[in-house]
């Protein structure tokens, strides 16, 4: 991998080194998700010529792309992509352009070659990969990774902050990895347990200690010692058992129902959250005290739609786990696939690729038809909606004042949806159905 990179900068750099100047953090790449996964094009401060020409800075050696293609000059401080009279033409973002300036995050495609423009830190540049146990990503979880093994080396409490589907069990289950604790790794969702009971499941309880109590129970954080203990959903942990957390935190100690005297523990605490502690704090739903514990380090991680180059290779690695391994793609395919918004993230993108698997009929190459009907926009409701009558559908209803704070929020944030949901305070799907509610 290392001596294949090294061959794709040396192409795509130039001989003066331009696009990597002494000194320069980050650059601006073109990641090219298909047909070849990895293959990196760092945007140079001249030109970048792309085709099928060997003498092209990117060669890409496919029947359907040009032998000069078409070209990238940064120009008043912007990258711009301009047709050069090619047979199959140049797509921005699904749209056939002779020219067009290239932003972070925008996909290209030239004939059956897909891209997406990535900014991203030199040290990022290795691609896509296994970056711990069945977490796969490329730059912008790289970053984060980092950062999660300075975390777990301290022995700090974290945060993980993330939208549903975006992985952070599997972001846990690597910090606890990374730590090198002996103990166990156990995960409870707050979300799933009612409160009568939550307190019991937490901290344990000795035989008896209440009705139906026949037999006594270690409880999680006790199960967890030596180890770590992920609180999934942590919001939803009512304000009293917040109190008998932050004393287990603080005491290293926790008391099971009906015992009288403490037990030592030894658990480092990963808490998940869709919404922002600070919010929660602000909106007088979380303790503040709490927060200051569980926030030793926070790290936010990205919903699907902000990292788009890592939606071909995913969905390929997903495919290949669930038994179809290297299929061929439709270049409208991948670039839809890239183009969506993915409000669920990878448990959706999951979805869809098991739902392929399930209808695939062996044809060689997967057309867009196959999942087009998966890429519809969803609208889900916020909460299980109330019993309807058939035929039915429950809709949210967002109100004016709302709607009108979240186009401010976006105007203020460049049009970025989940900058945007987190100022307000709301998931990102949330946002994303109240959009669609403005667009309708």
């Amino acid at each position: 991998m290392a001596a294949e990179l090294d061959d794709v900068l040396t192409k795509t750099v130039g001989a003066d080194g331009s696009a990597l100047a002494e000194g320069e953090t980050s650059i601006t790449t073109l990641r090219w998700v298909y047909p070849a996964l990895n293959q990196v094009t760092v945007l140079s401060s001249t030109s970048v010529v792309l085709g099928r020409d060997p003498t092209a800075t990117t060669r890409l050696d496919t029947s359907q792309v040009s032998r000069r293609h078409a070209e990238i000059r940064l120009e008043r401080g912007e990258h711009v992509v301009a047709d050069l009279a090619s047979k199959n033409g140049v797509f921005v973002n699904g749209e056939r352009t002779e020219r067009a300036s290239l932003a972070s995050g925008d996909v290209l495609r030239l004939g059956d070659c897909v891209a997406v423009v990535e900014t991203i830190a030199v040290d990022a540049l290795a691609g896509f990969g296994e970056l711990a146990p069945e977490l796969y990503g490329g730059a912008a979880l790289r970053g984060i990774v980092k950062l999660a093994k300075r975390a777990a080396a301290a022995g700090l409490n974290v945060v993980l902050e993330g939208e549903t589907g975006t992985g952070k069990e599997r972001f846990a289950r690597a910090l606890h990895g990374f730590s090198g604790r002996k103990g166990a790794f156990l995960a409870v969702n707050a979300a799933a347990y009612a409160e009568s009971t939550m307190s019991a499941e937490l901290f344990g309880y000795r035989k008896g200690a209440f009705t139906g109590a026949e037999r006594a129970s270690t409880g999680h954080v006790r199960a967890a010692h030596g180890g770590t203990l992920l609180l999934d959903e942590v919001l939803d942990l009512p304000l009293e058992l917040q109190a008998k957390l932050l004393r287990v935190i603080e005491q290293r100690e926790v008391l099971p129902l009906g015992e009288s005297e403490p037990v030592a523990v030894d658990v480092a605490f990963v808490a998940a959250t869709q919404i922002p502690l600070a919010h929660a704090v602000a909106a007088g739903k979380f303790r503040a005290d709490l927060r200051a514990r569980l926030e030793g380090f926070v790290l936010k991680i990205p919903a699907l739609s902000e990292r788009r180059a890592d939606i071909v290779p995913l969905f390929l690695a997903l495919l290949a786990r669930h038994g179809l391994s290297s299929p061929r793609l439709q270049p409208a395919l991948v670039e839809r696939l890239c183009l969506y918004d993915w409000p669920l993230n990878v448990r959706e993108l999951e979805n869809v690729a098991r739902r392929l698997i399930a209808t695939h009929d062996g044809d060689a190459e997967i057309r867009l038809e196959a999942i087009a009907s998966s890429l519809e926009p969803l609208d889900l409701p916020d909460a299980p909606p109330a019993p309807a009558s058939a035929g039915r559908r429950s809709v949210p209803a967002y109100g004016a004042d709302e709607l009108a704070a979240l186009e401010a929020a976006l105007a203020r944030h460049g049009g970025n949806l989940t900058h945007a949901a987190s100022e307000l305070g709301i998931t990102r799907p949330k946002a994303y159905r109240m959009l669609r509610s403005i667009k309708r």
